[in-house]
């Protein structure tokens, strides 16, 4: 049985529903102590370290995600959404993450989705959600951005999407490049 884990992380809610940005990032057991180190030593050289994406300045920001493109090993492990005029964050967050597990899971599989900033309550609204969309869940979790290095992957994930949505230059080039790789593939 394919074993996975689903590291999620959102931004946007500060837009009162404008955008909202879901960050997804899948990996099998078989690779996660590994990919764990290999983003510990890039997120280590990048001086980019435990920070949030926007806690960073911009030159460890594009050191980090330079890093992450030129690794080549995150390939079809990156997912991204992105939803407009929405204040149901709950309910994107459940369904993007719902398309990038089912689009790297092959049955039979069991998932653990661990969320940055989820409460108990949400906890079992999550889980449920997915179950009602098919996706088979052993575990749903809360963590914090600074508890792990996959965590902090999916942040700077969502971090970059919406800066390249913001047309943010000091960004947009890494973007833009993280999509014509097919590095983070946007979910529909």
């Amino acid at each position: 049985m394919q074993k996975l884990y689903g590291y999620v992380d959102e931004t946007g809610q500060d837009t009162q529903g404008g955008h909202f940005f879901v960050a997804v990032v899948i990996v099998s057991s078989d690779e996660r102590e590994e990919l764990r180190t290999l983003l510990k030593n890039i997120e280590e050289q990048s001086n980019k370290r435990m920070a949030k994406w926007h806690k960073a300045d911009w030159q460890r920001r594009r050191a980090y995600m330079k890093a992450i493109l030129d690794s080549r090993r995150f390939h079809r492990k990156l997912f991204f959404s992105h939803y407009t005029d929405t204040r149901e964050y709950l309910d994107h967050l459940i369904t993007a993450s719902a398309q990038a597990i089912l689009r790297v899971a092959t049955p039979p599989y069991r998932v653990t989705v661990q969320v940055d900033g989820l409460g108990k309550i949400e906890r079992r609204s999550v889980g449920q959600g997915l179950r009602a969309l098919r996706v088979h869940v052993e575990k749903v979790r809360g963590l914090r951005d600074e508890s792990d290095a996959f965590i902090r992957l999916a942040d700077a994930i969502a971090g970059l999407v919406r800066d390249g949505f913001e047309k943010n230059p000091a960004i947009q080039p890494l973007y833009q490049s993280a999509l014509r790789s097919g590095l983070i593939q946007q979910l529909p």
